[in-house]
């Protein structure tokens, strides 16, 4: 089997792993509450990446060294932890009030929303990206916004969440060239657990029996989400370049649609559907398009989305 495909394919799982971990976030009893939610998928996604981290250092120890002390893993280690519990906070709140296709691509906006950041902020913008913006935001109408012009209250975390996600991307973006990609994923996975573990105990009151409750979801967004799919991506983006790595990864989107209607019988009506299409086709455009911009959509590529 080809080696290109074989990554294709590596990547073509991680998208649906994330895609269907909407699922998981969806079915999380509410007892449990979204910081104790994300307390346990972040501690276990943090110890499920050591070996990983072990075992790059023992095959390749040179090319995966780099000239940077463990403070400096702590600082922004500290920093990307905190958006991260932000967006994963928002997510687990607002997808309990809308379906799970809606909130993979809702989710997905966060492709645009960055760009148009680094834009306020100075940067230049690849000249697609405005077009997809406003395909992006029709399709987003058409998913979202009912007769009265209002939004569910779940759509609105949602796209709060994609916010977040964004400022959480961008983030990383100026961090990521300096630091190990896996020990810093480590890293903040372990500072988001040690930020939801503290608002837990404040706001929430975490049973055992809830945690076991719960198990079965969280097992998946903590090993398979959290460690499996982002070493899938970690060897597939080694064989392929980055516009096309973003484009297999960006079907995230789908997955999470499927995997709601086959397992959750969350059938979207043909207003939602023609929304999620339009969501689709704007960021098949925007990964394909050629990248001339620094901050744009292949750094959001290498980063991952907040279902992860």
């Amino acid at each position: 089997m080809n080696k290109r495909f074989k990554s294709g394919l590596l990547l073509l799982a991680a998208a649906m792993i994330w895609g269907f971990a909407f699922i998981a976030i969806s079915v999380v009893p509410e007892e449990l509450g979204a910081f104790g939610v994300n307390f346990a998928r972040f501690a276990l996604g943090g110890l499920v990446l050591l070996p990983v981290i072990a075992v790059r250092e023992k095959i390749s120890p040179d090319a995966q060294r780099k000239n940077v002390g463990f403070v400096r893993y702590i600082a922004v280690g500290s920093i990307c932890g905190l958006a991260l519990a932000a967006v994963t906070v928002l997510q687990q709140i607002g997808i309990h009030d809308t379906t799970v296709g809606k909130a993979g691509f809702i989710t997905t906006l966060y492709i645009f929303i960055v760009p148009i950041i680094g834009v306020i902020t100075g940067k230049k913008c690849s000249p697609i990206i405005i077009p997809c913006v406003i395909v992006a935001t029709a399709g987003f109408y058409l998913m979202s916004i009912n007769e009265g012009f209002k939004l569910s209250e779940g759509d609105k975390f949602m796209l709060m969440c994609a916010v977040a996600n964004a400022v959480h991307i961008l983030i990383i973006d100026r961090f990521a060239g300096e630091l190990d990609s896996v020990k810093l994923t480590c890293m903040q996975f372990f500072f988001a657990a040690v930020i939801c573990g503290v608002l837990m105990f404040v706001f929430e009151k975490p049973t055992v029996q809830i945690m076991l409750d719960a198990a079965v979801p969280i097992i998946y967004l903590g090993v398979l989400s959290g460690g499996v799919a982002f070493t899938f991506q970690i060897i597939g983006q080694r064989s392929l370049p980055a516009d096309v790595s973003s484009l297999i990864m960006s079907l995230e989107s789908v997955f999470a649609l499927v995997g709601g209607v086959l397992f959750l019988k969350q059938i979207p009506t043909a207003r939602e559907l023609c929304g999620c299409g339009l969501v689709l086709i704007s960021v098949v455009v925007a990964q394909i398009a050629p990248r001339k911009a620094n901050v744009g959509v292949q750094t959001v590529s290498n980063v991952g989305t907040e279902s992860r």
